[in-house]
C-alpha cells in the first residue's frame, strides 16, 4: 500500500469519525434540551403541589387558627423551607372530613360596655361570666347577648 493510499484512508477515517462526533454533539445537546426541560417541568410540578398544600391548609384551618389572605404568603415560605414543619403545624385532613374544622357561626367580636375596649365574643363572654358570676352555660350565653345586643 502506497503512502498517498494510507493518507486517502486516513482521510477518509478522520471523515468518519468528525461525522460520528457531530452526531455524538448533537445527541448530547437535545439530551441536554430534554434534561433542561424535565428539570423546569419538575420545579414547577413542585412549585404548584406546594401551593396546592398552601391553598388546601389555608382552606382547612382559615377559621380554626383565624388566617387570612395575608398569610398565605407565610404559609408557603414556610412550605417551602421546612416541609415537615409545615405538616407538623398544619396536619393535612381528609377532604371528606375537613368541614369539621370549619366554624359555621362566624361569630364576630363585638363590643361589650363593662369590659371598655375589649372585644369578646358571645362565647368568650359566655365564659368569662360563668367564671365571675357562677352561671351555668345557658344562663350565660342569655347575658352574653344582652350586653352585646345593648352594646350594638
Amino acid at each position: 500500500m502506497s503512502d498517498i493510499q494510507k493518507m486517502k484512508d486516513l482521510e477518509t477515517s478522520n471523515a468518519t469519525l468528525a461525522l460520528q462526533l457531530k452526531d455524538a454533539e448533537a445527541r448530547a445537546s437535545r439530551s441536554e434540551d430534554e434534561l433542561k426541560a424535565l428539570r423546569d417541568e419538575k420545579a414547577k410540578r413542585d412549585a404548584d403541589d406546594l401551593r396546592a398544600e398552601v391553598d388546601s391548609a389555608f382552606e382547612t384551618y382559615k377559621d380554626k387558627k383565624g388566617l387570612s389572605d395575608g398569610d398565605k404568603g407565610h404559609m408557603l415560605r414556610l412550605c417551602t423551607a421546612d416541609r415537615e414543619a409545615f405538616r407538623a403545624m398544619y396536619p393535612p385532613v381528609k377532604a371528606s372530613e375537613r368541614h369539621l374544622l370549619r366554624d359555621l357561626t362566624k361569630e364576630s367580636r363585638e363590643r361589650t360596655p363593662d369590659l371598655g375596649e375589649t372585644r369578646l365574643s358571645v362565647r368568650e363572654l359566655a365564659r368569662k361570666l360563668m367564671v365571675e358570676r357562677g352561671l351555668s352555660l345557658a344562663d350565660a350565653q342569655r347575658v352574653a347577648f344582652t350586653i352585646i345586643r345593648k352594646a350594638s
